[in-house]
């Protein structure tokens, strides 16, 4: 067949099918799904060495072009429109993007677009404009080149469901077209029902040969054109394109499917290295185009058959969010939107033998370090003890984390011994450094019993710092309102350099601890609009974070009471939780309506003994089950039953102190700080006639009168 631009492509229904069967090979047959998920699969490539006046001719291009033809036509069953040097006019490829595509697509069709020639970058008033030049275009006339935001929404007029963008062009990273968030790469096992969304939700992405930063670099510097180097027959990157969709890049399970993220992963690996060794650099980008929602463009591996394995159950335990709840060293893994801040302060704990991580409340301090940095210092280099909490008796938690330096795990008797301890570990191992974390320093304030404790504890962390020199990190979360009140003087030297500011978190960091968790349960949002709509709340709202986790943990404990089938988060749930704001309000009071009036009066005596503070600021405080024990058998199954209630709804959690004493305390400030009716106890116990702290430290004193009790009758 003539080399006429449509040797694959008749406007013949007839002659059209009957191309299609002869391409379509039994591989692409076995690797197809049943039925399949597109209605017709068109491709354009356009390959050009040859320019005039000029434009320097390219090597690889028109081979480069003619190959990927070849490979989608008869490997992947797609039909393709072929332009190659002299058939790539400006005038053919206006006439083919605006007239004979959109006549030809529908609504269930996919598009790909290949183009391999030069691309330009020219200087405008905001900045680089990105050109493809056609065959005829010449060099001192930028109107004979494609200007690319014509070329995009000529493209984005097509109705098409996917559509991929692939430029092997010079400068191609100037062209990306729709924001600046290149697609997050999917890593994980792609499951059956991710494949269906992924087919069935709009795609629309691009895929650049180079970055945007390197092009425009060269432009300025080397003039707008440049050279496409390759071997006389491909360029890398085509030779890597090719590669990755005949199933080099079906890395993640093997199962006979490659996405654009993992097209694009391979590329990056395999240019990254070439360039690399040529004493060049190559990068290239994946972005999404303006119709990009959550599908993902997909190739058939040839011959290989699909293995797309259904997705985990989901369950109350599989919650992809920790609500309230900060995050542990085992929550890494659906630990996102932090990736900078961990790079940051993991910079910072490597020169800093004190650190202080400082922010609001809510601003996810705790997480940060424990699930963000410490995984990462999970290695040879260092040794991290178990996070520490001051509570009630400071000493104690410092010395129960230091016993696990003890070979036979004994528990250093005072902070004499624990300076001995900590000594002894770090002479023992000269190639390491040893991690202490003091999470939640603030309750040196509103929680430790004894100021002279408090003091001591300060004092230690000064001792153990100054006796091991760079051998020790002290790494200290705080909430900002509480700093003014650590003025330590053994600490006061080293305080202005230690400080870590927590940075804010920004509409991508937060879309990410929306989006990334779900991925990993596979799971949606419904309409996907939704994701916008909780950014819109959270955005800028100060202490948003345990807000917005609680507020998608409560969406997925809906889905799995109600029985979903369709694993999508729906914007009912979220309007029935009032929005963000109005997820912790509407748990409590939904807890609290559902018991009856001596329950209810019990909830508020046992929250109330959970607020604590210093200087008039507002935070959660831990109680001893000794504290809410009661003379009245029927008080103490009334505690009972509300603490089992509230702990169910992860408004409380439970847990031990250092001396293995029992506890409960509220999940986070958030609830203290959030909640109106429990705002409103507080204001009237702080009117009473023994105000709320007097009340607190009467509660304490008698637990302490209680455990001297126990003593002296040889209780342990």
């Amino acid at each position: 067949m003539a080399d006429d631009g449509f040797s694959l492509h008749t406007k013949n229904p007839a002659v059209h099918r009957t191309s299609v069967c002869l391409a379509v090979t039994s591989a692409v047959a076995r690797a197809m799904p049943t039925p399949a998920p597109f209605r017709s699969s068109y491709a354009v490539v356009i390959g050009i060495d040859t320019y005039g006046e000029g434009i320097p001719r390219l090597r690889t291009a028109a081979n480069d072009a003619r190959r990927v033809a070849k490979t989608l036509a008869e490997l992947h069953g797609y039909e393709v429109i072929r332009l190659i040097d002299a058939e790539a006019t400006r005038e053919r490829v206006t006439n083919l993007l605006t007239t004979e595509l959109p006549a030809r697509v529908g609504p269930d069709d996919r598009v790909l677009v290949y183009w391999a020639g030069h691309g330009v970058a020219l200087d405008g008033d905001t900045g680089p404009n990105g050109y493809l030049l056609p065959s005829d275009a010449r060099r001192s006339d930028d109107s004979s080149f494609l200007y690319m935001p014509f070329v995009h929404d000529s493209l984005t007029a097509l109705q098409c469901r996917h559509m991929l963008v692939v430029l092997d062009a010079c400068f191609s990273g100037a062209f990306r077209w729709s924001g600046t968030r290149a697609i997050v790469q999917e890593n994980d096992v792609l499951y059956r029902e991710k494949f269906e969304r992924f087919v069935r939700d709009p795609a629309w992405q691009l895929i650049t040969s180079a970055a945007q930063d390197e092009t425009a670099l060269d432009q300025l510097s080397a003039g707008p054109l440049g050279s496409r180097d390759g071997d006389e027959a491909h360029s890398p990157f085509a030779m890597a394109f090719f590669n990755a969709i005949d199933g080099a890049a079906d890395v993640v399970g093997g199962d006979g499917i490659v996405t654009a993220t993992e097209a694009y992963a391979y590329l990056d690996d395999v240019l990254q290295q070439a360039s690399t060794d040529a004493g060049k650099r190559q990068t290239p980008g994946l972005w999404p185009m303006r119709k990009h929602e959550k599908g993902q463009y997909i190739f058939f591996v040839p011959g290989r058959e699909l293995a797309l394995p259904e997705a985990p159950p989901l369950s109350y335990e599989s919650n992809p969010w920790r609500g309230l709840a900060s995050y542990e060293a085992a929550d890494a893994p659906l630990f996102f939107g932090r990736d900078a801040a961990i790079g940051s302060l993991s910079a910072f704990i490597a020169e800093q033998t004190l650190t202080v991580v400082l922010g609001a409340s809510g601003t996810g301090k705790s997480s940060l370090v424990k699930a963000g940095v410490i995984p990462k210092l999970g290695d040879a280099q260092w040794h991290v003890l178990p996070a520490v909490r001051p509570g009630a008796a400071p000493l104690s938690s410092v010395a129960d984390a230091a016993s696990s330096l003890s070979p036979t795990g004994e528990r250093p008797k005072d902070h004499t011994d624990v300076l001995a301890t900590v000594g002894h570990w770090c002479s023992a191992n000269p190639e390491r450094r040893l991690v202490l974390v003091v999470d939640q320093a603030e309750e040196l304030v509103s929680m430790t019993r004894v100021p002279a404790d408090r003091d001591a504890f300060l004092a230690l962390i000064a001792r153990i710092l100054d006796a091991n020199g760079d051998r020790v990190r002290v790494v200290m979360t705080l909430r900002t309102d509480f700093e003014p009140q650590f003025d330590h003087a053994e600490l006061a030297s080293r305080w202005e350099a230690a400080r870590f500011v927590v940075p804010p978190m920004s509409r991508a960091d937060l879309q990410a601890v929306i989006e990334e968790p779900a991925a990993r349960r596979v799971l949606y949002f419904d309409p996907p609009a939704l994701v916008g709509t909780l950014l819109d709340e959270v955005t800028n709202m100060p202490g948003a974070l345990p807000l917005l986790s609680f507020a998608l943990s409560e969406m997925y404990v809906r889905y799995i009471n109600r029985r979903g089938t369709d694993r999508a988060l729906s914007s009912d749930d979220y309007k029935q939780l009032g929005g963000v704001v109005g997820a912790i309000r509407s748990r409590a009071e939904e807890e609290y309506n559902a018991l009856d009036a001596p329950h209810q009066a019990t909830m508020q005596a046992m929250l109330l003994r959970m607020v604590g503070g210093g200087s008039g600021v507002l935070a959660r405080r831990r109680v001893s089950n000794l504290e809410l024990v009661h003379t009245s058998a029927d008080e103490n199954a009334r505690v009972a039953n509300v603490r089992h209630a509230l702990v169910s709804a992860r408004l409380l959690v439970e847990g031990r102190d250092a001396d293995g004493e029992a506890y409960l305390e509220p999940a986070h400030d958030a609830l203290v700080r959030s909640w109106g009716r429990l705002l409103q106890w507080i204001q009237q116990a702080s009117a009473d006639l023994f105000p709320l702290v007097t009340r607190q430290k009467l509660a304490i004193e008698a637990v302490d009168w209680q455990r001297a009790g126990d003593n002296c009758h040889g209780n342990p």
